[in-house]
This record gives C-alpha cells, sequence and structure tokens, in this order.
C-alpha cells in the first residue's frame, strides 16, 4: 500500500512542467526501490514503528549507529540532575500536597469506562496515577484563572475534576485536532486544529498562575507542534506561567521501550533548560521524583488507597517549569 502511494505520489510529479518531469526523472532510483520493496528485495530499511504507526519518512541514515537509550538511573545528564536535586526541598514539599489531594480522589473509578466521561480513571489510559494526582494538586495549588492544554482527552477530565471539586472558575482552553476522549462538554473554548495551524495570540490571555499543558506529538520537524511550542509559544509567555509537558523522562532518557516512537521533543526541552536555568524554576520534574532515591520513602505508599499497579505511582513522566524573568 505503501509502495503504491508513493508511486501514484511520482505519476502526479511527472504530469506538468518540464521542472516537475525533471523531479520525476530524478526519482527513477527511488521507484526501482519501491519496486523492489513489493518483492522482498529492496534495499530501502523499513525501520520498526509503533502498533500505531501510519507513515514512513524515507531517511538517508538510521537515527543512530548506536540505537539505545543514553542516559538513565544510574547515569543521567548531569547538569540537568545536579539542578534538579538543587530545588528537592520544594519537590518533597509538593509531595505533601499531592498526598492531601489524594484524600479527595478516593472515589476516582480504576478502570476507564468511557460511558462514565468526564470522570477519568486510574488504568486504561495514558496517564499515570502519579501524573494524575500530580495535575490534580498543582491546579488545586495555583487555581489559574485558565488552563489551557495543546493535546487533550483524559488529562482534561483531571484538570476538571480540580476545578469542580475546588469550586473554581478556571476556563479550559483545549487546542487538539483528534482528541482521544470526549471532552468537549467539560471546554470553555474549543480549537480543533494542531498548534501550528492555530492563532498563536491565544497564548497572550495567560497570566501568572495560568496552566500551560502541552501533551503534544513529541516531536520536533519543519513546522511540527513541538517546533512552534519551543520557538514561538514558550518565549511569547509570561514568567509565572505554569508550564507543562507530558513524556518527559529528565533526566533520564527515553526508555528502550520508547525506541521505536522516534519521539525527540524532550531533547529540545533539555537543551531550552540547560540554557535558561538562570531565569527557570523546576516545579516538579516527575520523573525525577519517582526515581531519585531520596523520595523513595514518601513514593513507597500510594497517594490514593486504590488497587493499582504500584508502579503506578514511580512512573512519573512530566515536567513542570515556571519562568522567573
Amino acid at each position: 500500500m505503501l509502495t503504491q502511494a508513493i508511486g501514484k505520489f511520482l505519476d502526479r510529479l511527472a504530469f506538468g512542467s518540464p521542472a516537475a518531469q525533471q523531479v520525476a526523472k530524478e526519482n527513477a532510483e527511488l521507484r526501482a526501490k519501491l519496486a523492489a520493496l513489493g518483492d522482498g528485495r529492496s534495499t530501502l530499511q523499513i525501520l520498526e514503528g509503533t502498533p500505531y504507526s501510519r507513515y514512513a519518512i524515507p531517511v538517508e541514515y538510521p537515527p543512530s549507529r548506536d540505537f539505545r537509550p543514553r542516559w538513565d538511573v544510574e547515569n543521567p545528564i548531569r547538569s540537568l540532575n545536579t539542578w534538579f536535586e538543587s530545588n528537592s526541598d520544594s519537590y518533597h514539599a509538593f509531595l505533601h500536597e499531592m498526598r492531601r489531594a489524594g484524600e479527595q480522589l478516593t472515589n476516582v473509578p480504576i478502570v476507564f469506562d468511557p460511558a462514565h466521561l468526564p470522570m477519568p480513571a486510574w488504568t486504561g489510559v495514558p496517564y499515570c496515577a502519579f501524573d494524575a494526582v500530580a495535575l490534580y494538586a498543582m491546579i488545586q495549588r495555583h487555581k489559574p484563572a485558565v488552563y489551557l492544554e495543546i493535546g487533550s482527552g483524559i488529562t482534561t477530565c483531571w484538570a476538571h475534576l480540580a476545578v469542580e471539586n475546588a469550586k473554581l472558575s478556571t476556563k479550559i482552553v483545549s487546542i487538539d485536532p483528534e482528541p482521544r476522549a470526549r471532552i468537549d462538554a467539560i471546554c470553555d473554548e474549543i480549537i480543533r486544529g494542531g498548534l501550528e495551524t492555530c492563532d498563536l495570540a491565544i497564548f497572550d490571555q495567560l497570566q501568572p498562575g495560568d496552566v500551560l499543558f502541552m501533551d503534544g506529538s513529541h516531536r520536533t520537524f519543519m513546522n511540527s507542534d513541538v517546533t512552534v511550542f519551543f520557538l514561538e509559544v514558550l518565549p511569547r509567555i509570561k514568567p509565572g506561567v505554569i508550564v507543562h509537558i507530558h513524556d518527559i523522562m529528565l533526566p533520564y532518557d527515553y526508555p528502550d521501550s520508547f525506541k521505536h516512537w522516534y519521539w525527540n521533543e524532550q531533547y529540545m526541552l533539555a537543551v531550552y533548560l540547560m540554557g535558561n536555568r538562570h531565569r527557570i524554576s523546576p516545579l516538579l520534574p516527575t520523573a525525577y521524583v519517582c526515581n531519585d532515591p531520596q523520595f523513595g520513602d514518601e513514593i513507597a505508599r500510594p497517594f490514593v488507597d486504590v488497587p493499582v499497579d504500584p508502579a503506578d505511582w514511580r512512573g512519573g513522566g512530566a515536567m513542570w517549569f515556571t519562568h522567573t524573568a
């Protein structure tokens, strides 16, 4: 199917101007490779993907000549690990807030059921228990006037629950072309498109204490959501806005199980954080807190007494921070 689609694309190039015909002619070698792909003789290697893969991007060399995680718990990115460690007292304090918040969450269902939306759940969702309680507690701590989310679904449900339980008047804004869950009814403003296609003036409404939640494609390409977020959105927002980026394992690498997702967002974030340490406060690096031994006793007991996998309380993968200047 892939070879047929690319072949048709090349055929379209051949129809039209002489320049287009020249492009098609220069792709003769690619045509040969595509034909060989159909009968198993191709030298074009298709790298392993995920169960959700829909596209293949031909490139001239593999992602790495040693394609495996470079950093781990025993060997973190030193500069980030040292910086996070210097802020540990604030993480200990926030863990106490999370435990108090957990007392409000005993009625959250164990297993996700779309029929019960907008109620979130502890399992069957792409958001671990630790990060869920952290999001809930962060909203109740800062009481944002605006919660602006790039990438919506179960996280929107957790945010809505935090707002409802604290009786806040928070405005929930959702930017997502295809949210995983039906959440339009709990949003005050809906943009069903990608970040790269929306009017970035929407971020000017964010004030200190508001929450900007990023859970997008996790990949930085030309004009992708991640690229726009780092190069245009972050420089635009005011100091004091609470920023969250999900699926971040810093100060460690992505785990080996993430390898075939080809995510690279956290490398952009690592550079951004290291270059701006003088004006950023790292509020909660959840992967660090869930893996550093100094927090072991505090997270050994679940934050909510529910029968979920204990690993869910050690599976944090998010970065919370704010700009101080």
